[in-house]
């Protein structure tokens, strides 16, 4: 930031003079560079030997032309447990530069993952100082949580910070998730309506049209299944069933009540007649 300091100056005759003094403090550069590794143990039980074996197996992580400059060691501010925070340094042939201290997590977070005690120590955690999340950006970073501070109108990706165990974010636009979810909503009562409507309209009058099928019992058929009942349908009921009737009736009943009604008239005839 910037100051400005006023010095006032009197003399034993009461004059005095004033001068004014402006300077601007920059930014720690190299703050962005701190990194703290906080062991799963107490401050007192780490020993000289521990540090330097970590150390050393930190600047093998971090590339060999590197050298490991420790800030300070101390207990962590969040649970008391030992805190190293150091700086990785890369050594060129004209000026030392310090790595980025996400990328020094990110590689050692790799290493970690695939041999947890690559430091012959417990790690608890391992984070830069200042917290470098961006947040997608749409939000601000809160350095005591580590957790995002997200815009108005944007929320954080929920499938990416829990299933896929991803940073703190703001992805996901407040508008555009009501629009997907009111588009979700609106196409699946959609696809069970049309669903519904296909299922109705499939259930017709199933009409028997093999004799082995059908049986009549006084004359009635059954009717199988029906969802609809329009007027058409039932005169095309009505016609096949007097015609499947009409072929089962046996034509010798028809000629024997025939040639019975014949005699009888014919022996009234010669009643009279006698």
């Amino acid at each position: 930031g910037d100051y400005s300091f006023s010095l006032r100056v009197y003399d034993g005759q009461g004059k005095s003079d004033t001068t004014s003094l402006s300077f601007t403090v920059g930014a720690d550069v190299s703050a962005m560079a701190e990194v703290e590794l906080v062991l799963h143990q107490d401050l007192s039980q780490l020993k000289q030997n521990q540090l330097k074996s970590i150390l050393d197996a930190i600047k093998v992580l971090t590339k060999s032309k590197s050298s490991i400059q420790i800030v300070r060691v101390y207990p962590a501010r969040r649970t008391g447990l030992a805190s190293i925070v150091f700086k990785v340094r890369s050594e060129g042939n004209t000026k030392q530069k310090y790595l980025p201290g996400r990328d020094v997590v990110k590689a050692l977070a790799q290493s970690l993952a695939s041999t947890p005690d690559l430091l012959e120590a417990e790690v608890h955690s391992l984070e830069t100082v200042t917290c470098q999340n961006e947040c997608g950006g749409h939000g601000k970073c809160d350095p005591e949580t580590r957790e995002c501070i997200c815009d108005p109108f944007w929320t954080e990706n929920m499938f990416s910070r829990y299933l896929l165990k991803a940073e703190p974010n703001c992805n996901w636009s407040v508008i555009y998730v009501a629009v997907i979810m009111l588009g979700s909503v609106t196409a699946t009562c959609l696809l069970c309506c049309l669903t519904r409507g296909c299922n109705r309209s499939r259930l017709k009058y199933n009409r028997l049209n093999t004799a082995e099928n059908v049986e009549l019992a006084g004359g009635r058929a059954e009717l199988l299944s029906s969802s609809t009942d329009t007027e058409e349908e039932e005169i095309l009921y009505e016609a096949a069933k007097r015609k499947k009737y009409s072929k089962r009736l046996p034509r010798r009943q028809t000629n024997g009540l025939a040639t019975a009604s014949k005699s009888a008239k014919k022996s009234s005839r010669d009643e009279t007649f006698a």
